[in-house]
């Protein structure tokens, strides 16, 4: 296997059995994708499309995500508040 990068994000390329095959880990979805090709040029090329695609898709979810993890923060921060009035007499 030959390791490589595009934009930042690495990618592997090997050859068996008369084609190439390609992977790319997407840690944002615990996860990544295969695929095989003809040549190695078209590995390589499948691969750095894929990781375009990673990325677009995580440029889409990013206000999702933030807007999620916002509500879950506020969410902690008012748990917190309320056990920090229950205890606060019992600290006293």
């Amino acid at each position: 296997m030959q390791a490589r990068s595009y934009q930042g994000t690495s990618f592997e390329v090997w050859n068996g059995n008369e084609s190439w095959f390609w992977m790319v880990l997407d840690l944002g979805r615990n996860g990544g994708i295969i695929g095989a090709a003809a040549t190695e040029d078209g590995a390589v090329r499948d691969a750095r499309a894929a990781i375009e695609e990673i990325r677009a898709r995580a440029r889409k979810r990013a206000p999702e995500t933030i807007e999620r993890d916002l509500i879950v923060w506020r969410f902690s921060l008012a748990r917190l508040a309320r056990y920090l009035a229950r205890i606060a007499p019992a600290a006293a």
